[in-house]
C-alpha cells in the first residue's frame, strides 16, 4: 500500500508512505518525495504485535499512515485518537 501525505511538523515535507506485511512482519517505510534516498522505517516483528497495531487503527492501513510523523529525523507511530459521542 502507498499513501502520499504532508507532514508539516518536520524538516521532510512530503514523503510516500509502503506498508509491506506478511505473516509475520510489518515493514513501514516512508519515503522523502524530494529526496528519494532519505527514508524512515519501523518494523513489528510478530504476528501478536501486527495484530495489536492493526487493531489499534482498526485494520484501516490509510489511518495508521495518517498517524506516522517524522520528529527530530525519527519516524513515530502515534496513538489514534477516539471520538466519543
Amino acid at each position: 500500500m502507498r499513501v502520499k501525505r504532508i507532514d508539516h511538523d518536520g524538516p521532510h515535507q512530503v514523503f510516500e508512505v509502503m506498508i509491506h506485511q506478511n505473516e509475520n512482519r510489518m515493514r513501514v517505510r516512508a519515503c522523502n518525495l524530494d529526496e528519494k534516498k532519505d527514508y524512515f522505517e519501523i518494523n513489528v516483528r510478530s504476528k501478536e504485535e501486527i495484530k495489536k497495531v492493526l487493531e489499534q487503527f482498526e485494520n484501516d492501513y490509510s489511518k495508521l499512515a495518517q498517524n506516522l510523523r517524522i520528529m527530530t529525523d525519527v519516524m513515530v507511530l502515534l496513538n489514534p485518537v477516539s471520538i466519543s459521542p
